[in-house]
């Protein structure tokens, strides 16, 4: 009870077997001591103790021996042991042979290699050295990708600097020499892989993309050839894609759009098709580009198929229906609405085809709810209709495993949706009909039914917004939620005043809102705020402060020196608000120019800024904003809003606008680019994003007194 019998307690124990006072009491402590203590362990030191105490009594003797002898059975395991132990002796041995002679060969090669090197990299020896440099960065780091084995740091500890530019440059070369192939053009021996070749040529290309502005320097048929190569990653597209979607967009269309549109043809014959997985997973910024292209395959596809039943077809329609929620335009929702709701029509009560309601609801919630509303009139079962479709659609399960209804649309609309759907659920998942379980249990369709309207009613309640409130009063009132309606009424009373109450403090946040007269950020929103506050004070402070050094500032030409001025200022007004981070790297190995965080860590800010010189059109200022801005550093969780800042020296006068001969003053341009910041964030609601200008020009005043010859008219 108290601790297990120990080495320790092996003496005493011993000691109290030769008491031979109790003959049947030493039979039972001598089986105790062979099962619940460990003296078979420590046998050779404690023999001679053991074998004294029963050495006058056979039966003690025989029964101690007949412990001690291996078991018939014993003898077999460790006969096998030994046998797995000489094995392996033999598999080491032969993996140290094998490993000797691979450092033999290498140390051939090596120096034959760094003997010639130019000799070696020229001709039919290219191959051979570029295929044994990939070999080792695999072997080394066990990966299949270039961007999972490539070690540049590996490759100069084994090179000097000349021999490594020689490596990388014809690398560079033999990825341009190595045609490739897309998916649906491939044999399909290699339609899941690639030639050695091909590796090669892959991370040649791979480490020419980690130049600065390597993709500029490409020709038309060398950027196709590397889009080409982009598409050939597992599950995602090359990092570099995005480099090349920015300098060649038309060429990314041309090329991924066809591969998408043959790609429709193998859905129904395929598990897995990588260019539509690669593209559900890629930047947004790259989806809006193939928006165009995404529409066209999943209406081609919705339009000509009417069989939903294969689970090959759900996975890939689903991936190519969810990379184009959140970047269809608003005047083509409707129309893929209708066309999601026409396929579903084909089998409303086939649970195959249930997820296409769902994208009819995403697309348009009401096109999806007309077309529920119109199959479940017509249903005949509808409670077991209503049980399987909510169970598939709605339940804790079915958001972790499928996009949710409510993250494309307003809020507006969410709640007017998820009330809707509640209401429907608690006149046919009825509460007096619930499961009870008294053990464990595997969920069926009718416990995942009654988990989805648990989820339906979260939604309204985890909505701070007074509408949803009254939704949780309406449904209230239906005569189907009688057993329910005190418990929604007190729900509805509880939201309210939650709404009602401002967000909590801290009590080190009441300390800084009675030092400073604000409250730390504790959400996006706030630090948002706050960041939109201290640029503005710095503008002010810049325009009509006593000491302002803005003559000075409008002397600096390179965003390099502007940027730590900037940041040291935001730091110096932070009053514990914020933290200020420079050049942090983010997604792709990009770097922000300054980065605000939160006190708790949870929330950043991103603050990009540009010259507003003549080196910048307004085409650039829009790069800047959607590709660079909101592309590259606003794309996870945690940090979704950013800024434009643009300074201006006043030496440029206008900008003229795209598409017209209009002028826009500097003003003007702020205005125009906050329009299409608004833009942004209409197509995706997580973004908040604006663009500040810092006016370094002396503020135009006006005079105090008229001039004398004023004076005199």
């Amino acid at each position: 009870m108290l601790s297990d019998f120990g080495k320790d307690d092996l003496p005493w124990m011993i000691s109290l077997l030769g008491n031979k006072s109790f003959p049947q009491s030493r039979t039972i402590l001598l089986k105790f001591l062979f099962q619940f203590t460990p003296l078979i362990d420590n046998l050779p030191e404690f023999q001679e103790p053991l074998t004294n105490a029963i050495n006058d009594d056979e039966a003690l003797l025989s029964l101690a021996c007949e412990r001690v002898k291996p078991r018939s059975d014993n003898a077999e395991y460790i006969r096998r042991q030994e046998i797995r132990e000489e094995e392996e002796r033999i598999r080491q041995k032969t993996e140290k042979e094998k490993k000797n002679k691979e450092i033999e060969e290498w140390l051939n090669w090596y120096d034959t290699f760094t003997t010639d090197i130019t000799w070696t990299l020229s001709g039919d020896g290219q191959y051979s050295v570029l295929k044994r440099i990939v070999d080792i960065m695999q072997n080394t780091h066990r990966g299949y990708s270039p961007e999972d084995f490539w070690d540049n740091k590996l490759l100069h500890t084994s090179f000097n600097d000349s021999c490594v530019k020689q490596i990388e440059k014809s690398f560079q070369q033999y990825w341009r020499n190595t045609p490739t192939q897309l998916w649906h053009t491939r044999d399909r021996e290699h339609k899941n892989s690639l030639t050695q070749s091909e590796i090669i040529a892959f991370t040649g290309l791979f480490i020419e993309s980690e130049s600065q502005g390597w993709e500029k320097m490409l020709s038309h048929d060398e950027a196709s050839l590397a889009i080409k190569y982009a598409t050939l990653s597992r599950n995602n597209f090359a990092p570099f894609i995005c480099e090349l979607a920015i300098s060649f967009p038309d060429i990314v269309k041309e090329v991924i759009g066809i591969a998408l549109q043959d790609a429709i043809h193998y859905i129904d014959n395929d598990n897995y098709i990588p260019i539509i997985s690669q593209i559900s997973s890629a930047d947004i910024s790259l989806r809006k580009l193939l928006s165009d292209d995404l529409l066209k395959a999943a209406n081609c596809y919705l339009l000509n198929n009417k069989e939903c039943a294969r689970k090959n077809i759900l996975f890939s329609v689903e991936k190519l229906l969810t990379s184009l929620a959140d970047v269809i335009p608003d005047d083509s929702r409707k129309f893929i609405a209708q066309n999601c709701a026409g396929f579903y029509k084909t089998a409303p009560y086939n649970s195959g085809c249930y997820l296409f309601l769902k994208y009819a609801f995403i697309f348009s919630p009401d096109t999806g709810m007309e077309i529920f509303q119109k199959m479940l009139r017509k249903c005949r079962d509808k409670d077991q209709y209503i049980t399987g479709l909510y169970a598939a659609l709605f339940s804790h399960r079915a958001s972790r495993r499928h996009r949710s209804l409510f993250d494309d649309n307003d809020p507006s609309q969410q709640i007017s949706l998820a009330g809707k759907l509640l209401n429907i659920a608690y006149q046919f998942i009825r509460r007096e009909d619930d499961q009870e379980h008294d053990d464990v249990y595997t969920p069926d369709a009718r416990d995942r039914a009654e988990e989805a309207r648990g989820a339906l009613l979260d939604r309204l309640l985890n909505t701070r917004d007074d509408k949803a409130i009254f939704e949780l009063l309406r449904i209230a009132k239906k005569p189907h939620c009688r057993l329910s309606k005190e418990r929604l009424e007190y729900l509805a009373r509880e939201r309210a005043a939650l709404n009602s109450d401002e967000s909590s403090l801290t009590e080190g946040g009441v300390l800084e809102l009675e030092s400073h007269l604000e409250q730390p950020p504790h959400s996006q929103k706030s630090l948002y705020q706050v960041m939109v506050t201290r640029l503005h004070d710095l503008q002010y402070a810049l325009s009509h402060s006593d000491f302002t050094d803005r003559a000075i500032l409008r002397t600096v030409k390179l965003e390099a020196h502007m940027q730590p001025t900037l940041a040291w200022r935001l730091e110096a007004a932070a009053k514990s608000a914020y933290s200020v981070v420079r050049e942090s790297e983010v997604a792709d190995g990009k770097k922000t120019d300054i980065r605000l965080i939160s006190p708790c860590g949870k929330h950043k800010a991103v603050i990009e800024l540009k010259l507003a010189d003549d080196r910048w059109n307004i085409a650039d200022f829009e790069r800047a904003l959607e590709h660079q801005l909101v592309g590259q550093y606003l794309r996870y969780d945690g940090c979704k809003t950013g800024c434009l800042l643009l300074t201006y020296n006043g030496d440029k006068k206008y900008w003229q606008k795209p598409g017209s001969r209009d002028r826009l003053y500097f003003k003007d341009l702020i205005n125009y680019l906050n329009a299409k910041a608004n833009k942004i964030m209409s197509e995706n609601k997580a973004l908040q994003l604006i663009v500040i200008g810092l006016d370094l020009t002396a503020p135009k005043l006006v005079p105090a007194h008229k001039s004398i010859l004023s004076r005199s008219e």
